[in-house]
């Protein structure tokens, strides 16, 4: 078994850091033609932290402005186990934007890193932060939602949410 990990572990964590980009034409034929040619980037799941690479980072955010995004949504565990670790995220993605906004929804691992040291770090960042919140935005006269939830199953109350997504 011990051996059996020792190849795994650094093969698993190899694979983590490999950056993937996909990119999706979403249809529907309800989506109205201005969206259509809407460019939303998505990024999720970073857990930044020392262990965390400064030239992975770099790679990701040279893929975001590549992209020339109309929204930039970062969608949960952008940081892994410390408040201090925003500012990780901060030097490296802290100037992206997008003509849309940038919008971060917090994860689990935005609680466990300590939510009340964590939020005002996020809220000082060129972001909306949602968390239970949306946003109604409008592109070439058609209007698209952002919506953020907070993590209910964190076991952690958290500011900002309502009462109904505190499992404490």
């Amino acid at each position: 078994v011990a051996a059996t990990y020792l190849v795994l572990a650094p093969v698993g964590y190899a694979g983590s850091r490999r950056l993937v980009v996909t990119r999706l034409a979403v249809t529907h034929p309800s989506l109205p033609h201005e969206l259509e040619v809407l460019r939303i980037v998505q990024i999720c799941d970073m857990h930044i932290g020392p262990h965390i690479s400064p030239a992975w980072l770099a790679r990701v955010a040279a893929a975001v402005r590549e992209a020339r995004p109309d929204v930039i949504v970062v969608a949960g565990d952008l940081i892994d186990d410390y408040a201090r670790d925003v500012d990780l995220y901060a030097a490296t993605f802290g100037d992206l934007i997008a003509p849309l906004g940038v919008y971060v929804i917090a994860g689990n691992h935005e609680v466990y890193a300590g939510w009340n040291d964590v939020r005002p770090r996020l809220e000082a960042l060129p972001i909306t932060l949602l968390v239970n919140d949306g946003r109604v935005l409008e592109h070439r006269g058609a209007r698209l939602a952002i919506v953020g939830t907070g993590d209910p199953e964190s076991g952690t109350v958290v500011s900002g949410m309502p009462e109904q997504y505190n499992s404490a």
